[in-house]
């Protein structure tokens, strides 16, 4: 057991995230949108970082993990909004407006610091470091992007899905 823990820094990450987000949004499809829009940055740099001949290194080993961290936080913050305004009876666009209204300045405003932040680290003499800050940033910036427009793409599939027979 040590060994997954030590050797694969994603899954020892993504495990406890994926049980604190069941919990909080109850629901299945819920929990599925937000592990694909939190997941896809990461598949993105990987097949980033084999396309560039990137090597996996001390630093860029952790950029998944990290990532899946920070990039959660702003998911389910999203999630746990949408979710009380549907509950409340509110339309698909009613509940969509409202959580941008409530959550879209700040995931931006995280976006924009966290990114910045680890981009300073790209200055570094040190390559892993330079990598780290580099991907780290890009990773930031398209979890960014997919939460912003996939998630709410997501969300109405969803929502179509759900209110199919309404719909007709």
């Amino acid at each position: 057991m040590g060994k997954i823990f030590s050797g694969n820094n994603l899954i020892s990450v993504l495990l406890p995230l994926l049980l604190i987000m069941m919990f909080i949004v109850r629901s299945i499809p819920l929990l599925i949108i937000g592990l694909i829009v939190n997941l896809l940055p990461i598949g993105i740099i990987l097949g980033q970082m084999a396309w560039l001949g990137l090597k996996i290194n001390m630093a860029t080993v952790l950029i998944g993990g990290i990532t899946m961290g920070i990039a959660v936080d702003d998911t389910i913050h999203f999630l746990w909004h949408y979710r009380t305004e549907i509950k409340k009876g509110k339309t698909f666009y009613e509940a969509l407006k409202s959580t941008y209204h409530h959550t879209g300045t700040a995931i931006f405003m995280t976006a924009i610091l966290l990114s910045f932040g680890f981009l300073v680290m790209a200055a570094s003499d040190f390559v892993p470091t330079a990598d780290f800050g580099k991907l780290t940033s890009l990773t930031i910036a398209i979890a960014f992007v997919t939460e912003i427009f996939l998630m709410p793409a997501l969300l109405y599939a969803l929502y179509r899905i759900k209110n199919r027979s309404k719909l007709k």
